[in-house]
C-alpha cells in the first residue's frame, strides 16, 4: 500500500480492481436473489446464516468501491498523502464497512453454525477494534502507517473461522463437502490479500505485476468457494 507504482502497474491494478468489484457485484446480487425466494417461499424474512454472508460480502463491495476512489482518484497510491483530509476519511469510513460487515458475518455464523460456542467474543473484538481504528488520532505519514497495522485483526478471523468450519468437516455429516469449501474460501481470500503486504511487495518489487495477479485469482476463488459453501449450508441455517 505504501509504495510507488508506474503508469503500466497503475493500469493493471486498474482493471484488476475493476474485475473485483464486478465479482462482489455479482455475488451480491446471487445471495440478494437467494435471500429474495427464500421470503417467497417461507412468507416470512428470517435473518439467517445467508443474511449474514450477504451483508458480509455487501459491505466487501461497498468498501472496495471506496478503497478504489481512494488509490485511483484521491491519492493515486502516492503514500505521502494517504493521512490528508479528505484522503483518510475515505480510507477510515470504509475500513469501518468492512468491520461492520466482518462483525455481522462472525456473530451470525457463531450464532446459526456454532451453536454460539463462542459467546460472540470474536465478533466483539473485531468490531471494538475496528472502533479504535476509525477514531485513532492520524496527523501523519507514520501514524497511518500504525493504523493500517489494526487490519491485523481480519488475520486471526482468517485463522479462526476457517479452523472451526474444518473441525465440523471431521464430524460426519452432509455439510462436510460445504464446510471444507466455506473454510478453503476463506483462507483463499485472507492469502490473496496478504500477498500484496506492503512488506512481501518491497521483497518481490521485480515481481508486483504477478503478485497482483495472483492475489486476484486467489480472491475471486476464494469468494467463490466462500459463496458456494454458503449455498450448501443454506437449506439448513437460513432460518
Amino acid at each position: 500500500m505504501f509504495l510507488q507504482i508506474s503508469d503500466l502497474e497503475f493500469n493493471i491494478f486498474f482493471v484488476l480492481t475493476i474485475i473485483l468489484i464486478v465479482v462482489k457485484l455479482v455475488l451480491c446480487l446471487f445471495l440478494g436473489i437467494k435471500i429474495y425466494y427464500q421470503k417467497k417461499e417461507a412468507g416470512i424474512f428470517h435473518f439467517g446464516f445467508i443474511f449474514g454472508v450477504f451483508i458480509f460480502v455487501l459491505c466487501m463491495l461497498i468498501s472496495r468501491i471506496m478503497f478504489f476512489y481512494f488509490d485511483f482518484f484521491l491519492t493515486k497510491f502516492h503514500s505521502e498523502i494517504y493521512y490528508k483530509i479528505p484522503n483518510l476519511m475515505v480510507w477510515k469510513i470504509a475500513m469501518l464497512i468492512n468491520t461492520i460487515g466482518a462483525t455481522v458475518f462472525i456473530f451470525i455464523t457463531d450464532l446459526k453454525i456454532f451453536d454460539f460456542k463462542l459467546k460472540g467474543l470474536l465478533a466483539y473484538f473485531i468490531m471494538i477494534f475496528g472502533i479504535i481504528q476509525f477514531i485513532y488520532p492520524v496527523n501523519n505519514s507514520q501514524d497511518f502507517e500504525i493504523l493500517s497495522y489494526f487490519d491485523l485483526r481480519f488475520l486471526i478471523v482468517g485463522i479462526m473461522i476457517p479452523i472451526y468450519f474444518f473441525y465440523l468437516a471431521w464430524k460426519p455429516s452432509p455439510y462436510r463437502i460445504a464446510s471444507i469449501t466455506l473454510g478453503s474460501g476463506i483462507i483463499l481470500y485472507i492469502l490473496g490479500a496478504l500477498i500484496t503486504a506492503e512488506l512481501i511487495l518491497n521483497a518481490l518489487a521485480q515481481i508486483r505485476i504477478l503478485i497482483y495477479f495472483i492475489s486476484l485469482i486467489l480472491k475471486v476463488l476464494g469468494l467463490f468457494l466462500f459463496v458456494y459453501g454458503v449455498s450448501i449450508f443454506t437449506v439448513k441455517f437460513s432460518k
